[in-house]
């Protein structure tokens, strides 16, 4: 009952040059409001923009521990925590710095997204330790953990990214289920 994210922000607003940091959401079931009261911890961004802030240990109670729903420039994106997209859920990233995120389940660090020249590093989950189920491309994915399965990345499609240093207990330690194209993978 008492939640308080940091921002929600209406259709093509800007957010620039803020730190969102120790927003939440309410917890509890997928099953009724997961969508707008259970995620985006630091913002709920509804097809808004941020650029230039810091995202910074924010909660959901199901995806977007840090952002839901929103569009990132140059955004550091850090310490968040939800079910599914640790860092963010269903965004689009350019240029952003994604590390130390966790999710319960799927996408340590982004979930359901779609990221160009990011940094995706140090998050974990059970599956897709960096991202999962997004598509990525000129990016590194380095040193992320998976429990079960993917690493670095799982179910997703990468291209021209480097995949390095990333661990699972389970099966593919850099990417798993995944389309790669062009990317290097060392060290997995």
């Amino acid at each position: 009952d008492g939640a308080a994210r940091c921002a929600y922000l209406a259709n093509n607003a800007v957010l620039s040059g803020f730190t969102l940091s120790d927003g939440f959401t309410l917890a509890g079931s997928w099953i009724e409001g997961w969508k707008l009261d259970r995620s985006g911890g630091g913002a709920y961004a509804d097809g808004a923009m941020l650029t230039n802030c810091a995202v910074v240990g924010n909660k959901a109670g199901c995806v977007g521990g840090g952002v839901c729903y929103g569009t990132l420039n140059n955004c550091t994106v850090s310490g968040n925590e939800a079910v599914e997209g640790g860092g963010v859920a269903w965004s689009m990233l350019d240029n952003c710095f994604i590390t130390g995120n966790k999710a319960d389940f799927k996408g340590g660090g982004a979930c359901y997204g779609t990221l160009d020249k990011c940094i995706i590093s140090g998050n974990t989950a059970w599956s897709g330790g960096g991202v999962n189920e997004s598509k990525t491309s000129n990016s590194r994915i380095e040193n992320n953990t998976a429990e079960r399965s993917g690493g670095g990345s799982y179910y997703g499609w990468l291209r021209n990214c480097s995949i390095l240093f990333n661990s699972t207990s389970g099966r593919g330690g850099g990417a798993d289920s995944c389309e790669l194209i062009n990317c290097t993978v060392v060290g997995n």
